[in-house]
């Protein structure tokens, strides 16, 4: 595995999740007048719904606006998976670079854990697609596979978080940025696990660190790769 190449895999992943994820936010659901308990992302308050009932007070009557960009955004999610999963699985292989027994089973956890929440999401999707279609006896199955997906997708950040602790150097740029990428990991990870198992509404707030820590990681690969690469 050559750092170099992973580390510019990452980068160009994480360009194509932008536009990808522009996209899914301008063509999606939007937010309905009326949510269950306090949620405020529609998709997360569906995958999540206790009933059919519930589901379909999210969307509205089939055809409307939101159950139409609930669709679209299902559809533009088997392409944001792909990305995502992959930049998971590269920075696994980098957590494997960083050597000892330790390191090597961290990755390899990462990247097996990566593949299960690509495998995941794409169930979850099938179960909200057939949902939205009207059969509303996939309920059980959309809410198990999304539970299944914020698990695996918590122990993924756990794990790849560990690329950014070790051999930094301490009085340097990347030490502060990889310090930062690996708590951004580290509380997406137990927020989504906290939010799988125990309270679904907390799922919302796992986004927003993973979403930094994306965009920092590539800037931090881009603007000092050869340093970051020195202390594998």
């Amino acid at each position: 595995m050559n750092p170099a190449g992973l580390r510019k895999s990452v980068i160009r992943w994480t360009l194509f999740l932008i536009p990808v994820a522009i996209l899914m936010s301008w063509l999606g659901p939007g937010k309905p007048k009326r949510l269950p308990d306090e949620w405020n992302s529609p998709i997360l308050a569906y995958e999540m719904a206790e009933s059919a009932e519930q589901a379909h007070r999210i969307t509205g009557p089939k055809g409307s606006g939101i159950w139409t960009g609930m669709k679209r955004s299902v559809w533009l999610d088997f392409l944001f998976l792909v990305g995502y999963g992959i930049v998971f699985v590269r920075i696994g292989q980098l957590v494997i670079l960083r050597g000892g027994a330790p390191c090597r089973w961290l990755g390899k956890i990462a990247m097996a854990a990566a593949v299960a929440t690509m495998i995941s999401d794409v169930a979850e999707n099938a179960g909200i697609l057939t949902m939205l279609n009207g059969n509303d006896s996939w309920l059980g199955w959309m809410r198990t596979w999304s539970a299944v997906k914020w698990s695996f997708y918590g122990v993924t950040c756990l794990m790849v978080s560990n690329a950014f602790w070790p051999k930094l150097p301490q009085d340097s740029a990347i030490k502060l940025i990889g310090t930062l990428i690996a708590w951004l990991y580290l509380v997406a990870g137990l927020t989504a696990l906290y939010g799988a198992l125990a309270r679904p509404l907390v799922l919302e707030k796992c986004v927003l660190p993973v979403t930094v820590a994306f965009v920092a990681q590539a800037w931090m690969f881009w603007r000092y790769g050869s340093d970051f690469d020195a202390t594998l």
